[in-house]
């Protein structure tokens, strides 16, 4: 059963003054530890609102950044909120709640289970199921089981507490995290109405992060509502929701996901599409990626000397009609990319794009369909020499690792491109790509960067991996293959 989790967290008493701490930071780092813990045990969790009240200790739910004590009160600002999502409020007793104020008002809502975690006389207090509205027993939330009756029990109060000053990766909020990435997976092209065997197998390689490259959908649809379906159909696969909830997702959209094949920045349902993607990748409402025109965006990722900056670019809402004087991305876009580049102190610099940057022959989407535009994101890196470089690509339905070495680049630009999670093409029989090393992989696949920062030249292996976890292609450089000469 597909569950939200609304938590409320009355940390005031035990912390102190809280508006010492950024309170964006506490609910990111909440979400991030909850939605660990209790995943594998409570099944999909399919989102997570988190509150932070300080008022009355046994208030129910927090207020989910709409007031003060949160669904529990009496403030008019949340029962007009309420009302205006259609929720109807109901009156239950709730035992062990404040002397004073036994009873509260609080809404029940479909598909939710809800934690209310207060701290005691050195115990949890309450944990309220709001959808039933049964106050559930302080050291477990049902459906019990022996292994969740431990992590209450044993101390999931506790880590809370200490999740809010642990390091984690987020797909929300790209900053400064000190946790470095040493195992980044990525792919392509997902159809949802296939079966998806590459979950478990990515997920059993247990990376940091996963990064969509685009045709995580198939919609193809000026329809926004059958885009939102096809959306939801990805999203009720089973084994991507317990992939989903186990790892930080980031991603871009190609064609089949922006809604057109082959399409660019005439295409009408551009709009509404980019917010489609922003929710499937669970972006919040706030984020500065819902405001601009395009989805492309950045984050870095590790601390000084381990830090990783991903630029996800978006080559379809500003894109022109192929020719040689298109531009793929457009005037903001390639200003924000340039300043990334530019500016960035990242030991790797990664360039995530829906279509090949490096390739040049085939007859298929490409950069190089772009000429101005593949030679201007190639001459900046030479000319303003920035290190460190690597492409992240999908779209051909097979896997392959690109590289140039000429005079035009001050080091081998590398691209390794990740194609077919549900459908590669089988009936590939080849095609040139004077940039090409080892061979074409042409089944269901998956990519992965593994860093190792313990060396004093690090090394980067970036690999091709099959349906079975195995290795089909590899490249291993290191970062100083990748710095420009002095």
């Amino acid at each position: 059963m597909k569950k939200k989790i609304l938590v409320q967290l009355d940390l005031t008493r035990q912390l102190g003054q809280l508006d010492d701490v950024p309170i964006g930071i506490v609910q990111k780092q909440l979400k991030g530890s909850i939605r660990a813990m209790l995943g594998p045990h409570i099944g999909h969790i399919q989102g997570i609102e988190v509150g932070l009240g300080g008022g009355h200790i046994g208030h129910p739910v927090g207020g989910m950044a709409i007031g003060g004590n949160g669904f529990g009160s009496r403030r008019q600002d949340d029962v007009e909120f309420l009302a205006g999502a259609g929720l109807k409020p109901s009156t239950i007793k709730i035992e062990g709640g404040p002397r004073d104020q036994p009873q509260f008002q609080y809404v029940p809502i479909k598909g939710y289970t809800a934690i209310q975690v207060g701290y005691m006389d050195g115990r949890m207090i309450e944990l309220i199921d709001l959808h039933s509205g049964a106050k559930v027993s302080c050291s477990y939330l049902n459906p019990i089981t022996p292994k969740m009756q431990r992590y209450y029990s044993a101390g999931f109060f506790l880590f809370l507490i200490l999740s809010l000053f642990q390091p984690s990766l987020t797909a929300y909020y790209p900053q400064d995290f000190r946790r470095p990435l040493t195992s980044i997976a990525f792919g392509s092209c997902n159809r949802e109405t296939l079966p998806q065997p590459m979950w478990k197998v990515i997920l059993a390689e247990k990376p940091d992060l996963w990064i969509w490259g685009g045709d995580n959908v198939y919609g193809d649809s000026r329809d926004e509502a059958i885009l939102r379906q096809t959306y939801e159909k990805q999203l009720a696969k089973k084994d991507y929701q317990i992939f989903r909830d186990s790892l930080p997702i980031i991603g871009i959209w190609d064609d089949h996901d922006y809604g057109q094949n082959n399409t660019g920045k005439w295409f009408k349902t551009k709009v509404a599409s980019q917010q489609l993607l922003l929710d499937f990748l669970d972006e919040p409402k706030e984020s500065p990626r819902r405001r601009q025109q395009g989805i492309y965006t950045g984050y870095d990722f590790g601390p000084p000397g381990k830090r990783v900056k991903i630029l996800l670019i978006d080559n379809r809402y500003h894109a022109d009609r192929p020719g040689p004087d298109g531009d793929l991305l457009g005037k903001d876009q390639w200003n924000w990319l340039e300043a990334e580049l530019a500016t960035s102190r990242a030991q790797l610099n990664l360039i995530v794009s829906g279509i090949q940057i490096v390739p040049e022959e085939h007859p298929y989407e490409k950069w190089a369909y772009y000429p101005k535009s593949r030679t201007r994101l190639l001459n900046f890196i030479r000319d303003k020499k920035i290190s460190g470089v690597l492409l992240l690509s999908g779209d051909r339905h097979f896997h392959e690792i690109s590289r140039i070495v000429d005079g035009d680049t001050p080091y081998p630009i590398v691209e390794i491109t990740s194609s077919g999670l549900t459908h590669p093409m089988l009936s590939f029989s080849g095609e040139p790509n004077r940039y090409r090393v080892g061979q074409v992989f042409n089944q269901k696949g998956f990519g992965l960067i593994k860093i190792d920062w313990k060396t004093p030249n690090p090394e980067i292996r970036l690999q091709i991996r099959d349906e079975e976890n195995k290795v089909r292609n590899e490249l291993k450089l290191t970062l100083e293959d990748l710095r420009p000469s002095p």
